[in-house]
């Protein structure tokens, strides 16, 4: 019995788009003044970005027992963003 198989080009292949998002958080460590974070993480959705945030954390605190966090803003980047907008030589220009 002959197996039919598509062509390569003619597969249909699902497109994983990967997007920035903005993370704002406040991590607290007992005996320590808080800390406010801001980072953009890669992720395809919220869950991927949570267990993102989950790794630097690991990264970052790898000596704490115990922290809380507390996110404060989770968005996805909408727009790219020009350079140049914000580079006037070396300086910031708003």
């Amino acid at each position: 019995m002959e197996r039919k198989t598509e062509p390569e080009d003619m597969r249909d292949e699902t497109v994983v788009v990967t997007r920035e998002w903005i993370v704002e958080y406040i991590v607290e460590i007992p005996g320590e003044d808080a800390l406010n974070h801001l980072s953009i993480l890669r992720g395809q959705d919220v869950h991927d970005v949570q267990a993102r945030l989950y790794q630097e954390l690991r990264e970052e605190y790898p000596a704490s027992e115990r922290i809380e966090v507390t996110v404060i803003r989770l968005l996805p980047v909408e727009k790219d963003t020009d350079e140049q907008m914000f580079e006037l030589g070396g300086v910031y220009q708003p």
